[in-house]
């Protein structure tokens, strides 16, 4: 079974993808500093690469993920790996996170 490194969240955050196999837009179901799963009637291809726009609520400006991996893929949902997004963002989304509540049986 695979071990998690961060603990996930439960959110329903709006999100925008876009790469060269898949553009769309869906909704974040869980989400943790270093990936989330994701919700959309696009499918997406393990291992392809995104560009991601993350709308947390009470922020003006999307978190913008320069690049992240499908790790998963089932039907219409999919699981992502942030790879790179910059110190600002990286802060921002840090500090939502620490306001989630935990889900029982996180690691």
């Amino acid at each position: 079974m695979e071990q998690r490194q961060s603990e996930r969240f439960r959110v329903h955050l709006p999100i925008a993808f876009s790469g060269d196999l898949v553009e769309g837009d869906g909704l974040v179901v869980d989400i943790s500093r270093g990936g989330c799963g994701v919700g959309s009637d696009q499918t997406a291809r393990k291992g392809s690469f995104v560009h991601l726009l993350l709308y947390l609520p009470h922020h003006v400006a999307p978190i913008k993920i320069e690049l992240a991996v499908v790790r998963w893929a089932i039907g219409e949902a999919f699981g992502l790996e942030f790879i790179r997004m910059s110190p600002q963002h990286q802060q921002h989304l840090r500090q939502f996170i620490d306001t989630l509540p935990s889900v029982p049986g996180s690691p």
